[in-house]
Order: structure tokens, then sequence, then C-alpha cells
């Protein structure tokens, strides 16, 4: 088990709301209720959001749910965000005259997460009423309670996914919702089903609490144990090696049949001090050597290898990375000196290079290879009644204290 955090600024933030606003206007219009409870509402331009409490003016001027100015209850002081409908229209009742015309109305809200879902806890919401007749704000004073709850309806009930990397399912539990100077924060614990094979003793820990952040409009940091796991599940997945299945080649020396048989199986994954970089043990589980039918008992030592690597770039759909290095081993025969060894090593030194080290270092040591994620980072939610697709594109990965920062982008699809 892992732990993983998403942040996002209010850039990113503003972002998706523009382009919710522009491709989605019907979302920022309608009505609730009937007859003299109808509130009718329009918000003409694209929302934006700030990040943490207002200031104690603007606060004192709020109106709660129930009507209350300034609010009952005390300004939270974690969680909190600013949404401002800009350019808002609004009636309550069967009247068509707009009490609210065109100002921009800020509604003070609290996230937080149950069961798995994003929700929004009203707080309150002002607007500016001056140049309003008594009338009006009166009428203003019996809105705004109703507006706060369609802007807190909006924006909950946001499921929280998991992801299914290869058909692999990460899911997660105990979430919880912060808020920095700067970031709107998602953490939750990680869990990656099925499990992912063997670990080295010396395994590095997860790190298990947060002082800081990244800086970056839109990240995902993924802790030290979270990182292990799934580029574990990467490396069970690729395509590229045929993991626990025999491999067997045939070839013609001299004259002679010779067949190799070989199997190899992952058998551990570690991560370095920066974790883009990786060291996987992979342990030859079985190897044989005929020659005209007749195993010759070929020797490997030692029978596992370190392979290292280093992730050059996550896509929305491709790990791209670099084998750097491959632990030494040899084959040998015991029977040192024998016209066999000498046939042997023709063969090597015809077909493997000169030697089987060399010959697998030559293959895969400072090529860039890919490995597919066989899913993309869509997330579909439901606003309203409508269906909508965010998609997040990684934009590169970096090493943030230890542990694996991938900066991201996110639109509206």
């Amino acid at each position: 088990m892992g732990r993983l955090a998403v942040g996002m600024n209010a850039n990113a933030l503003n972002g998706v709301l523009e382009e919710l606003h522009a491709k989605y206007p019907a979302l920022f219009k309608g009505e609730e209720g009937s007859g003299e409870d109808v509130v009718v509402w329009d918000v003409a331009g694209a929302p934006t959001v700030d990040i943490g409490a207002p200031d104690k003016k603007s606060w004192d001027s709020a109106t709660d749910a129930r009507g209350n100015t300034p609010p009952a209850a005390p300004m939270p002081d974690e969680g909190v965000l600013r949404l401002t409908l800009v350019d808002t229209s609004a009636h309550v009742g069967t009247s068509s005259r707009n009490i609210i015309d065109g100002k921009d109305v800020e509604v003070y809200l609290q996230i937080s997460t149950d069961g798995g879902k994003i929700g929004a806890v009203p707080l309150a919401v002002r607007t500016d009423t001056s140049g309003m007749s008594g009338w009006d704000q009166e009428a203003v004073e019996e809105l705004l309670p109703k507006i706060l709850q369609v802007a807190a309806g909006a924006v909950s009930g946001i499921t929280i996914p998991t992801i299914e990397p290869f058909g692999t399912r990460i899911s997660f539990t105990d979430y919880a919702v912060e808020t920095t100077s700067t970031h709107l924060v998602l953490t939750a614990d990680a869990h990656v089903s099925p499990g992912t094979g063997a670990e080295w003793p010396d395994a590095p820990p997860g790190v298990s609490g947060q002082g800081s952040y990244p800086t970056d409009d839109l990240w995902i940091l993924i802790d030290r144990d979270l990182a292990g796991d799934f580029l574990q599940v990467a490396v069970d997945h690729t395509e590229e090696v045929r993991w626990g299945q025999e491999t067997r080649y045939l070839t013609t020396v001299q004259s002679h049949d010779v067949r190799v048989l070989y199997a190899v199986e992952p058998d551990g994954i570690k991560l370095g001090e920066d974790p883009r970089t990786v060291a996987l043990r992979v342990a030859v589980s079985e190897l044989f050597f005929f020659l005209d039918g007749t195993n010759l008992d070929v020797v490997m030592e030692p029978r596992e290898v370190i392979a290292t690597a280093e992730i050059i770039d996550v896509t929305s759909t491709d790990l791209r990375y670099k084998v750097t290095d491959i632990s030494g081993f040899r084959w040998f025969w015991p029977s040192e000196g024998s016209i066999l060894k000498e046939f042997i090593e023709s063969y090597l030194d015809g077909h493997c290079q000169e030697d089987a080290w060399k010959w697998v270092r030559d293959k895969w040591v400072g090529q860039e290879r890919t490995i597919s994620l066989g899913t993309g980072l869509d997330y579909t939610f439901q606003a309203g009644g409508t269906q909508v697709t965010g998609r997040a594109t990684p934009r590169g990965i970096d090493d943030f204290e230890g542990q694996l920062l991938v900066k991201a982008d996110v639109h509206i699809v």
C-alpha cells in the first residue's frame, strides 16, 4: 500500500472552469424548485476559484444557508474555496425581473470527502448590494441562501475514480482533502491488486507524512511504496520479456544442432534515491543447452542479475524507460579443456558476441523502450445531468523529496 496526493492551484482549477463554461454553458444556468420558491439563475461569465478563507470583512457581510448575516458559524480555516460566479443574474419566485442582475456572486465552500466522493459544504454567499433599493436588498437576502444551495450541489458528489493500468486495479481509501496557501490537495491510500511480487529486504519505506508540496499548477505525487508497486506492475506486463515462459531457439554450429532453452522471472524491484531510477532483480529459473539433443549441463553464476533503468517520461498511455546497466554473469561448463568446451566457446563467439553477458548488454543497455499503460488518464463524472470527461496529460516527471512527481495539465474534452 502506498500514498497518493494530487494538487491543483487556482490556475489549474480556473482553466477547468473556463473550459467547462465554454463547452457546457447549460450547466451554468437553470432553475430549481417551483412556484414562489423557484430559483432562476444564469452565470454568464466563466466562474473563478480562489483557495483559502475570505477576509473577515467579506465573511461578516456574507449570508449563510439560514439567512444569517454575518453567518452564525465561524469561518473554518481548512479546506475552504472561494467560488466567484461571474456576471450572474438571478431571481426567486414567479417574477421574471432579476433581483441580482449581472453581478459577481461569491460562494464560500468547504470541500470534504465522504464515502469515496468529493463534496462541498455550503458555508456562505455574498454579493455587492450597493446601489440597490431597500426592497431589492431584502429580496437578495432571501435569494442568496437558495443560490448557496444550488452552487454547493453543482460541485458535490464527484466520485473519486479507481485506475486500471494493464487491467490491474488501483483503488483508493482513507481520503483526505486540505488546502495550502496555493493548492487544493487530495490525498488517499492506494491499493494495488493483484499483489506485486517480492520485495528486496532493504526496500525503502514509503513516506508517511508530507511536509511540503510541489508548486506546479497540477501535480501528482506518488510515494515510494506506490511507485514501486506501480513499476512492478509495469514490469510484469511488459511485452518485451516473456516472464516465466520458456524461451527456445535453435541454431546450427559446425553442422551441429544447438538448442538453448531459458526462462526468467522478475524477483523484486527497488527504487533509487531518485525514484526515477530503478533496479530490477531478475532470476533465471531455467537454463538448458543442448548439443545434438544432449544436455551440456551449462552453469550460470550468479543465477540472479540486476538490471538498472531510468524512467525517462510518462504520458497518458505510455511509460518510456532506458536500461542503464546489467550486472555481470557468466556461463561455463565443468569439463575444462575438452573439445566440447572449445565447441561451445566457438558458438558463443559466433552467436552471442563473445559471451552471453555482453550479448544481453548489447541488446538492452542504452536503448529507449516503451511500456504501454493500456489506459488513458480520462475521468468521466456527472455535472448536474450532464456527463463530462476530463483528461489529465502528464508533461514530465521529477524527483520531489524522494517521491515520484508527475507534472500534468488537465482539460475538459
